[in-house]
């Protein structure tokens, strides 16, 4: 029986901290990214790291938001001429919550650079990303799938880290 109040509380606490930001229209965050590279990116690079901001605004659950960010993928075979992979996305997107404003789903569509660090090799191209996340008081956590068109392919995402809303 303790342990049933305890779960309580706990949800209770996860509900109110987060519809008690229920009314801010304007938010902006910063997440820190771990990639992991899957298709045709995985052979050349098999992991990154990547750091991104945005802003989002809207109304009740639904908000519209705009990313920009960096995530360099760590090359993984000795001997290449070329570097490690640069992929700097400039992106805008839809953020819908859909449970408390606890859990969001999110998808993204814009154009990113992608540069061989070792060399002046670098070119535009479309790039998208969906994924979910969960949320907690100022907290984020997310997962999504990031799809870079051309010859460069696609990632997961393991991403960590603050929203504040004004």
């Amino acid at each position: 029986m303790k342990s049933v109040r305890y779960f309580f509380l706990v949800f209770c606490l996860v509900v109110f901290a987060n519809t008690s930001h229920s009314q801010q229209l304007v938010f902006a965050f910063g997440h820190v990214e771990y990639a992991s590279p899957v298709g045709k990116l995985r052979d050349a690079n098999n992991k990154g790291i990547g750091l991104e901001a945005g802003i989002g605004a809207g109304l009740s659950r639904t908000f519209f938001t705009g990313t920009v960010g960096i995530t360099w993928l760590v090359v993984n075979r000795s001997g290449t001429t070329q570097g490690g992979l640069r992929y700097t996305p400039y992106k805008v997107g839809v953020r819908r919550y859909v449970l408390f404003k606890n859990l969001f789903l999110k998808g993204e569509l814009g154009a990113a650079t992608m540069k061989y660090i070792d060399t002046e090799q670098k070119s535009s191209h479309l790039t998208t990303s969906i994924g979910a996340g969960l949320k907690f008081t100022r907290f984020e956590a997310l997962v999504d799938y990031n799809t870079v068109f051309g010859d460069y392919g696609s990632w997961f995402g393991l991403k960590l880290g603050v929203a504040l809303g004004f």
